[in-house]
């Protein structure tokens, strides 16, 4: 099920990060404004990116595990976008 979670995220050009420290879960409230600088850099490269907590002043680190394939979907916004940007190249 985690699996088909995960691949209809992907989908929908949402990212799937987990936290590099999973108890950096419980740091994170509620309405916090948060801050990921460099994320098409991430998803292009190797899937890990730092969040910064503007809110509570803090940072911690994430990560995305992903095929070529789910890099494609993501990097065009999901897969219905990537379809789309396909047959404007045909």
């Amino acid at each position: 099920l985690e699996r088909i979670h995960r691949a209809n995220l992907i989908n929908f050009g949402i990212i799937p990060f987990e936290f590099d420290n999973p108890a950096d879960y419980d740091r994170v409230a509620a309405g916090d404004s948060l801050k990921i600088d460099g994320l098409r850099a991430a998803i292009a490269g190797d899937g890990r990116a730092v969040v910064r907590d503007e809110t509570a002043g803090f940072e911690f680190g994430i990560h995305v595990d992903m095929s070529e394939r789910q890099r494609t979907f993501l990097l065009a916004g999901g897969l219905l976008a990537s379809i789309a940007n396909a047959g404007k190249d045909a």
